[in-house]
């Protein structure tokens, strides 16, 4: 598992954040920090604001692709990245 800060670049590909202004995109790519998962890694994103970057994972609501919103626990099914920050943090920025 590595975590790293996620790029602008990621978070403006996914359909959740490509509305959002640079501005706005900056200030939560350097709240949002990025994980790596390995196949059957899990990732626990209850009280978190989390995307899917890239790979699939398999979260309560099915199959996981990148743009896809995380919400509670989910298993990568491949190799994957996430973007997740605290929710209370996206909220203020977003809002």
């Amino acid at each position: 598992m590595r975590h790293q800060l996620a790029s602008v670049h990621e978070l403006m590909r996914a359909p959740a954040l490509a509305g959002l202004p640079g501005e706005t995109l900056a200030r939560l790519a350097e709240r949002m920090e990025r994980r790596d998962l390995e196949p059957g890694e899990a990732l626990d994103a209850a009280g978190r604001f989390a995307i899917v970057l890239t790979g699939m994972l398999s979260g309560s609501g099915g199959v996981l692709r990148p743009g896809d919103l995380v919400e509670g626990s989910a298993r990568a099914l491949t190799p994957a990245a996430v973007a997740s920050c605290p929710r209370a943090d996206y909220d203020a920025i977003v809002s």
